[in-house]
């Protein structure tokens, strides 16, 4: 990827309601360009863009296992701090 390249590499999909909650839906990528991490660079974005625009949380989702110890638990852990218990 070269200086001033606009090929996008990766996506996601933020959804806002009215308690002023952001929810992280979809996130895809290239893998071509793993080595660059887009879908961090995307969250990191996401919760500066929205923390500046008043936003109170960023909710990440769910886990795929109850222990917790898969790969999208694992990467979603990196940005939270704190755990909320929900059931559907």
């Amino acid at each position: 990827m070269g200086k001033g390249s606009n090929k996008i590499i990766g996506g996601s999909i933020f959804l806002l309601d009215d308690l002023k909650l952001v929810h992280y839906h979809y996130s895809a990528f290239n893998r071509h360009y793993s080595k660059y991490h887009p879908i961090d660079l995307l969250l990191a974005e996401a919760i500066l863009r929205y923390g500046n625009l008043g936003e109170n949380m960023l909710h990440l989702g769910g886990e795929i296992s109850i222990e917790g110890n898969d790969g999208l638990s694992k990467f979603k852990r990196k940005f939270a701090t704190n755990k909320l218990n929900f059931y559907i």
